[in-house]
């Protein structure tokens, strides 16, 4: 996390999901209880919230490029 909040710079591929900073909150939600199934509610909440905090990063005055490949079955996986 403090590595991103440094970075000038952003670059990344995901074969499998939509990356961390792009999620929805309801994708996130629906991706960190698929991954942690017996997790409790209050966690995965909890990690949620952490997945939509680090994307104000983008949002700040001097926001870090990001360069994000995904696979196409990314976009067309449910």
């Amino acid at each position: 996390l403090s590595l991103e909040q440094a970075a000038l710079q952003i670059r990344a591929y995901e074969a499998q999901f939509v990356h961390g900073l792009l999620q929805t909150e309801a994708y996130a939600r629906a991706l960190l209880g698929a991954g942690n199934p017996h997790a409790s509610t209050e966690a995965t909440e909890r990690r949620v919230a952490l997945r939509m905090r680090r994307q104000e990063l983008l949002t700040r005055e001097q926001p870090p490029r990001l360069w994000v490949v995904m696979d196409e079955t990314v976009l067309r996986w449910p």
